[in-house]
């Protein structure tokens, strides 16, 4: 639009490839999939990037709470919701490559037809924390959604009980090894995982790496 502004969008598939053939590339528009559709403006100024973007997906959805008289749940056409988020520098040391970088993202979905109503997400990647070659960084994430009151509703109807929130925060440390190989282990905390009222919290252990610059 203008210096340091852009404007994106994107019509998409509602359900892309063949869902009965995964592995298969394939174009195929089924009726009755309807469309996504993406739109988002992007502003970069001062060293940060803000973006604030909508998404609707134009097709037919069983609402999670209300039913008809027959006990079937309603029809409801179209389904929205809208994004933000905001990332940039944070601190630079005054000689050498050590950095800090941040972002944050908040979502909102329409409830009626979406479980997830509400989602929270920050992050910060220190840059060269132990080397000063920059190569290496190191990241804490925090991550949270909120379900939606529909939701909890028609759970609660079939007897579940199901909690507002689900929570998750990471810790991750990526180093270059070698020229050619790049390890990013990382931990994670599951506080109240899937939202399902007494389950216990999880521990997950994972581990990226790339060789020649394919990441795996």
């Amino acid at each position: 639009l203008a210096e340091g502004w852009r404007l994106r969008g994107a019509v998409l598939d509602g359900v892309p490839g063949d869902p009965e053939r995964p592995k298969v590339t394939t174009v195929e528009l089924g009726d009755g999939d309807g469309a996504l559709l993406v739109a988002e403006i992007d502003r970069e100024a001062a060293g940060y990037r803000f973006v604030l973007g909508h998404w609707r997906f134009t097709t037919t959805f069983d609402d999670l709470a209300r039913v008809d008289a027959a006990g079937d749940p309603l029809r409801r056409r179209g389904t929205h919701g809208t994004y933000a988020f905001v990332e940039g520098g944070l601190w630079q040391a005054s000689t050498g490559p050590r950095r800090l970088t941040g972002v944050a993202r908040i979502g909102f979905a329409s409830p009626d037809v979406n479980p997830v109503e509400r989602t929270l997400r920050l992050g910060l990647v220190l840059h060269s924390p132990f080397t000063e070659a920059g190569e290496d960084q190191l990241g804490i994430a925090f991550a949270t959604y909120r379900n939606g009151e529909p939701y909890r509703r028609g759970a609660a109807a079939r007897r579940e009980t199901l909690l507002r929130s689900e929570t998750n925060v990471e810790l991750t440390w990526r180093v270059g090894v070698t020229d050619w190989l790049t390890l990013q282990p990382n931990l994670q905390w599951v506080r109240d995982p899937g939202s399902v009222d007494g389950v216990e919290d999880a521990w997950v252990v994972g581990l990226r790496f790339e060789v020649g610059g394919a990441s795996h």
